[in-house]
């Protein structure tokens, strides 16, 4: 089915109002996630879209949506870089897609109150100490980034990055290009496994 089709049967069946879960894991839907979907995730405190056939870049609003506590995207094949996460979301799942160009930190300059990034299995670059030194990954406590392309510097190497976020109880940065070498050996020891995985 397509997104569109489920999007205005969510609709109908509703009578109209407005959705508090944008919730269509699973359903085989095919495309790439229309503009409509906007209109919805406006008020919806939950956008879940994950293990679908979706495809194209992920809007601009889906990531910056000002409703959602949660916007879970895994398991597509989304393209496109990652925008700028709104102040009130806390967990963001899109491992397992085709995401890719820089990770900046502007993404999470914004963010507030972030406690769950999983962005592995994408084709993401960028400078991981300099992402995790913004204001908005201060809560961080669940960090998936594996298997991306994701560097770091000897100057300012992950590591310490990483060690400093007092909340972080788990993290995964294996499968990446850090050059310094105190990330090198991190990303073997500290390999955890996550029910907040990409998986999800």
């Amino acid at each position: 089915a397509a997104l569109d089709d489920l999007h205005s049967r969510a609709a109908e069946t509703r009578s109209g109002r407005w959705l508090s879960e944008a919730r269509w894991s699973d359903q085989a839907a095919l495309g790439a996630v229309p503009a409509s979907l906007c209109r919805l995730a406006s008020t919806s405190h939950r956008i879940d879209l994950r293990g679908n056939r979706l495809v194209g870049a992920v809007p601009a609003c889906v990531w910056a949506d000002e409703a959602a506590t949660s916007i879970a995207l895994s398991r597509n094949a989304l393209s496109g870089g990652v925008g700028i996460l709104s102040e009130n979301v806390r967990h963001v799942f899109a491992g397992g897609n085709r995401l890719s160009g820089a990770l900046l930190p502007g993404a999470l300059a914004r963010s507030t109150d972030l406690h769950t990034l999983d962005l592995s299995d994408n084709r993401l670059s960028g400078d991981l100490a300099e992402v995790l030194a913004a204001p908005g990954a201060r809560q961080l406590r669940y960090l998936h980034v594996e298997n991306n392309a994701l560097e770091d510097t000897t100057a300012r190497p992950v590591a310490a990055a990483l060690a400093a976020l007092p909340d972080l109880v788990e993290y995964d940065i294996s499968g990446n290009d850090f050059a310094s070498s105190a990330a090198a050996e991190d990303r073997k020891s500290t390999r955890l496994n996550s029910s907040h995985g990409s998986n999800l």
